[in-house]
């Protein structure tokens, strides 16, 4: 979509041309979808200024997830992976900010800038 020179999210990837140009070129069902993505399943949360809580939460039949938020203050970024052992969790901070991870089995860690796996 921004490809084709959107700043908003359409209801059709075919912009204007789609349903003999009626279809919605601001559309909130592909924006909630990702909205859910970034915010439960990869769990990145701003939680203040210069601050995130970062709560990633995999479930279901999916095996991996990780999203990008390119926030003001800069790239925060979280994704999961299941494996034999267990659930491996990888997260980035922002230079200038700082993190509260809550992992599903409740372990709870305060970070700072950089990256992390746990």
């Amino acid at each position: 979509m921004p490809k084709s020179g959107a700043n908003t999210i359409w209801e059709s990837w075919e912009g204007t041309k789609a349903q003999g140009g009626v279809a919605s070129l601001d559309h909130y069902s592909k924006g909630a979808a990702c909205e859910w993505i970034f915010s439960r399943m990869c769990g990145i949360n701003v939680a203040g200024e210069n601050r995130f809580l970062i709560s990633p939460n995999p479930g279901g039949s999916l095996t991996f997830a990780e999203a990008w938020y390119q926030s003001i203050y800069g790239s925060v970024y979280c994704g999961w992976k299941k494996g034999e052992k267990g659930i491996t969790y990888r997260v980035v901070v922002p230079s200038n900010c700082n993190a509260e991870v809550v992992l599903p089995d409740g372990r709870k860690q305060f970070v700072g800038a950089g990256e992390y796996a746990f």
